[in-house]
């Protein structure tokens, strides 16, 4: 189960800097991993499948993106799903919870 983010402007500002001193190769993969995410119509499908095609294309895409580029595109989408663990710890930067995060220092393991 996982929350909808409801923080503060410091904590969104915290975490998408956070967002951004992740690894080249993590966001290439967050990124790939939103392109592949399809959802349906369905009422109450939060989760999207995942299209294992459109994933291995984009982490194989010819013209790569800059770390910015990057950071945005995710943070865009990361913000239209607003998706957090229980708690709201975490936010998720991926459209399934398993790339996060954390939207403060005192958030941190």
């Amino acid at each position: 189960m996982a929350w909808s983010w409801s923080h503060t402007h410091e904590a969104y500002d915290y975490a998408r800097n956070e967002l951004e001193k992740l690894p080249y190769e993590t966001l290439l993969e967050i990124d790939a991993e939103w392109q592949a995410a399809e959802y349906t119509d369905e009422p109450y499908a939060h989760t999207p499948e995942f299209n294992i095609e459109k994933f291995n294309n984009a982490m194989q895409a010819l013209s790569l993106p800059t770390e910015d580029e990057l950071a945005e595109r995710i943070w865009d989408r990361a913000n239209e799903q607003r998706t957090c663990d229980n708690g709201g710890w975490n936010a998720w930067m991926c459209p399934y919870g398993c790339h996060t995060v954390n939207f403060g220092p005192e958030m941190e393991d």
